[in-house]
Parts: C-alpha cells; sequence; structure tokens
C-alpha cells in the first residue's frame, strides 16, 4: 500500500516511522521489518494486523515477540467488521445527513498495482495519494481484506442488512455514495459509539499522582475540547463497576494511566479498546519497565512529576492527533 517512511537512529540501530495509508502510523526497528515471517502471512493475517495497527495508532513493533502477537490476533465477528466500520463512518463525519463516498474498486486496483511492483519505492502521485487516503482506511477501519468484503460490509450488511446506512446512489455504480441513517445513529448512540464531549480518565487514586490529573490530564483534555472524567470526581448513586463501564461507553475515548500498575486500570483500557473506543496510554517514566507484555507494545507518553506541563502538552497534541479536536474548545 502507499506509505511514507522516514527513520531515525535509537541505540545504533535505525527505527522506522511509517505512515501508511492503509494501517495509519507506526513505527518498527530495521532488523524486525526484515524478519522473513512478514512475508508468510496470509490475507487475512495482514488484514486482521492492519486493522489493529489502525486502532492503536502509534502503535511501537519492537520485537520478534510482538511479531507472533500480531500474527495471532483473533478475526472479528463480521457483525464487528460492520460496526466498527460504521463506528468510523460516524467519527470522521459527525454532521448527520453528510455525504460519504467510497470506491471499493479503486481500492483492488490499486493492490494490485503495489503488489506486483519491484522497485525499491514509487514516484509520488498527488491525486492516487489523496485518493488512497480517502479509500484505504475504511479497508483497515473494518479489519477487510479487500474491497469485496468491504463492499459487502458496506452495501449487503450495512445498508440493505440492518439500514444503518442509507444509499444515496445506484448500488451498481463503483463509487457508492451513502449517509448514515437515523436507524444507524441510534445504534451508535446505544451501543456508546457515537461522539461524546467526554474524555474518560483511568488511572490510580493515590495522592501521588493527583498533581498529574490536576496539572495535566485535566487541563490536557479541556484544552482539546472535551469534558474530563474521572470516576472519583463523578457524583453517582450506582455501583462503582457499573458506572466505570457506563462512563466508559459514554466517553468518545479513554486516557489510561498505567503508574503504579493498578489491575482497574488494565480492565477499564481493555474494555474501552474492546469497544472500539481510542485508547491513549501513559505511564510515569519509572514504572514505564513494569508493564506488562500486553500492553507494553502500545505508544506511551511518558512523563516526570517535574516536567508536568510537558505530560499536558503532549497529551493535548496526542488527542487531537487521534481523535481530532473536540467541540468544547475555546
Amino acid at each position: 500500500m502507499p506509505a511514507y517512511i522516514g527513520g531515525h537512529m535509537v541505540a545504533g540501530e535505525m527505527v522506522s516511522g511509517v505512515f501508511c495509508t492503509r494501517c495509519g502510523n507506526y513505527s518498527i526497528p530495521w532488523h524486525i521489518s526484515i524478519d522473513a515471517r512478514w512475508r508468510k502471512l496470509c490475507p487475512l493475517q495482514i488484514a486482521n494486523i492492519s486493522g489493529y495497527i489502525r486502532e492503536n495508532r502509534g502503535l511501537k513493533i519492537e520485537s520478534e515477540m510482538d511479531i507472533d502477537f500480531l500474527s495471532q490476533l483473533s478475526t472479528p465477528t463480521v457483525a464487528d467488521k460492520a460496526h466498527k466500520l460504521l463506528a468510523t463512518f460516524a467519527r470522521n463525519h459527525p454532521l448527520p445527513g453528510a455525504s460519504l463516498r467510497l470506491d471499493c474498486g479503486f481500492i483492488d486496483s490499486q493492490s494490485r498495482m503495489y503488489s506486483v511492483n519491484t522497485a525499491p519505492s514509487f514516484e509520488s502521485d498527488p491525486n492516487g495519494d489523496r485518493a488512497a487516503l480517502t479509500m484505504f482506511p475504511a479497508l483497515s477501519a473494518s479489519w477487510s481484506q479487500n474491497g469485496a468484503e468491504l463492499s459487502f460490509l458496506l452495501i449487503d450488511y450495512l445498508i440493505r442488512g440492518v439500514g444503518f446506512l442509507e444509499l444515496m446512489s445506484s448500488d451498481q455504480d463503483p463509487r457508492v455514495c451513502f449517509k448514515v441513517s437515523a436507524k444507524g445513529w441510534d445504534h451508535l448512540q446505544s451501543s456508546g459509539l457515537s461522539n461524546s464531549t467526554s474524555g474518560f480518565v483511568a488511572m490510580w487514586f493515590d495522592d501521588s499522582v493527583n498533581i498529574a490529573w490536576e496539572q495535566a490530564f485535566y487541563p490536557a483534555i479541556k484544552a482539546a475540547g472535551y469534558a474530563p472524567l474521572r470516576i472519583d470526581k463523578k457524583e453517582h448513586n450506582n455501583k462503582i463497576d457499573d458506572e466505570i463501564m457506563a462512563s466508559i461507553r459514554g466517553a468518545r475515548f479513554t486516557v489510561a494511566d498505567f503508574t503504579g500498575e493498578r489491575g482497574g486500570v488494565y480492565f477499564e483500557a481493555g474494555f474501552a479498546n474492546g469497544l472500539g473506543k481510542p485508547v491513549i496510554w501513559t505511564v510515569r517514566h519509572d514504572w514505564l519497565g513494569k508493564l506488562h507484555f500486553d500492553t507494553r507494545q502500545f505508544n506511551h507518553i511518558t512523563w516526570t512529576e517535574d516536567k508536568l506541563n510537558e505530560l499536558r502538552d503532549a497529551l493535548k497534541l496526542r488527542i487531537e492527533a487521534t481523535i481530532g479536536r473536540g467541540p468544547l474548545r475555546d
């Protein structure tokens, strides 16, 4: 797929920062990128890895264990793939009634063109790049293998099947024009996948990290245009675990800080990730080496108590880069 690659040296080795029009952003060291196991992946594994990277922007692929982990990802059900696609459409086009277009045929023709090329690089094609940036993210958002599967999810499932999308052009037109239907918006709202204005923070409720909440997490989320939400700061009469899950469902995204390695933070981050909600990972620098393997490959923002202004600024930028500027921004 069309991709732009830059590199920098880390501990004497080249690490590539990749912006792929299908997968999104990730980084990978040179010796891992040339591992022979990548060439043995089947189309289903490639689709799963691409979808996983798209959902976890900025992922760091660092070791052979990461290759094993990515190659063994579970494939979502057809319904899950369709709902991931619907949620992506709604997030990227939050105005009800917005007209969307997708050319599934273009995706396969571009894929074939890149697969047969043996040159080390392509000459830039601005028109093709713009089209790829429009089309290919839908492929990874739905964890689809090709344009035919994406077309099925779009037309047969979401339009004809459950009616969450409404067709605005002939279904014989290769460039399908559609919009999220009223039924689709209702489904997103009831599933907690709509564009809310809150950012849920999962963190250790300890005096040692309260200053990070006050001087970094809270002001960063607010400056990005969202309402900061920490469960111990919210008035409620429900069971705490029910209230946590309801808050995560209703939030636009979750910030998970793993300082203190609290089991609740692991649970809340996993719950949000399972819902398809964006998760932004942070940790105080002295706890970074203690993180579990399941989460250590994510791109954590590390912070120190004496530089909370840097955490605030980095978190604000990460939120805006991952989710976009929120509606509450001044």
